[in-house]
C-alpha cells in the first residue's frame, strides 16, 4: 500500500490529508484540519507562518498515529505570497498578507516605469494590486537585497523536514520543493513566451535570479532534489519520465 500526505491551507483554514493507493482505487482521509488568518500588527498585515509550521507537525503526528510510518508529503497554499530568508535560513521579516493595503496603488506606480501593456504582454496574468510583482516593487530595498532567497509560503513551508526529528520522524520517501506551474505565473513575474521569470521585472527592484527558485513545467525532469528521511538528507536524481 502506498501512502501519500497532502496539506492544503487556504486563507481561512487549512487541513492534512492521507490518501492511500489500492490497486486503482484512491481512499482519503482528513486527519488534521485547523484555521488560518492575517492578523494586523503595527499598521500592516501578516501570516503567522510558525503557527502554520505548528499545525502541519500536529497533522504530521496524527499521520504518525494512524500508522503512516512511510508517505509521499505534498504542500500547498495560496499564491502571490513570498517570505524573505537570510542565508541561514532564517525570516528577514514577517510574511505580508495579500490583502495588505501597501499594494493599494503599487500598480499605478509600477506602471510609470513599465506598461500595463507590457507587462500583460509578457505574463498574460490579469492585474491585481496584491499580484507578487506589485509586493516586491514596494517592499523595502534594503530587505530584498539582504535576502539570500524569496521563496513562495508553500516552498518555504516544504523546508519543515528539518523539524521532522521533534514527532519521531516519518519516512518521507519524497518530499519535492518544486512549485507547481501556476504558482509562479500567479505572481505576475513569469514571462508566458520564453517560460522563465522575465528578468526585465527583477530589474524593477534589483532583484537576482538567484534569489527565486528554479521553475519547471510538469512532466520535466528537474534535475536533483533535496530528499528527507529519517533525519538524514541527500541528493536525488530524479528519472525522466
Amino acid at each position: 500500500m502506498n501512502n501519500y500526505l497532502a496539506v492544503d491551507i487556504g486563507a481561512s483554514s487549512g487541513r492534512l490529508v492521507s490518501a492511500t493507493l489500492e490497486g486503482e482505487q484512491i481512499h482519503l482521509q482528513e486527519l488534521h484540519r485547523f484555521n488560518n488568518s492575517f492578523t494586523e500588527r503595527n499598521g500592516h498585515d501578516y501570516w503567522n507562518i510558525d503557527n502554520l509550521f505548528d499545525e502541519i507537525i500536529q497533522g504530521l503526528r496524527k499521520a504518525k498515529q494512524n500508522g503512516i510510518d512511510s508517505c509521499t508529503l505534498g504542500i500547498d497554499t495560496w499564491a502571490v505570497d513570498y517570505v524573505l530568508l537570510n542565508k541561514e535560513g532564517r525570516r528577514i521579516h514577517e510574511v505580508y498578507a495579500y490583502r495588505d493595503a501597501r499594494t493599494l496603488h503599487a500598480s499605478d506606480k509600477l506602471h510609470q516605469l513599465m506598461s500595463r501593456e507590457d507587462v500583460y504582454e509578457k505574463t498574460g496574468i490579469q492585474e491585481l494590486n496584491f499580484n507578487t510583482l506589485y509586493q516586491l516593487f514596494v517592499h523595502d530595498r534594503e530587505q530584498l537585497a539582504h535576502a539570500d532567497k524569496i521563496l513562495m509560503v508553500p516552498e518555504n513551508l516544504m523546508r519543515i523536514y528539518s523539524l521532522c526529528s521533534s514527532f519521531g520522524a516519518i519516512n518521507f520517501r519524497s518530499w519535492l520543493s518544486l512549485d507547481a506551474f501556476w504558482a509562479p505565473s500567479c505572481r505576475s513575474l513569469f514571462s508566458n513566451t520564453i517560460f522563465q521569470t522575465a528578468s526585465s521585472f527583477l530589474c524593477l527592484r534589483t532583484i537576482l535570479p538567484r534569489q527565486l527558485l528554479v521553475f519547471h513545467h510538469r512532466g520535466r525532469n528537474p534535475g536533483p532534489i533535496l530528499v528527507a528521511e529519517h533525519g538524514r538528507y541527500w541528493v536525488w536524481n530524479v528519472p525522466t519520465p
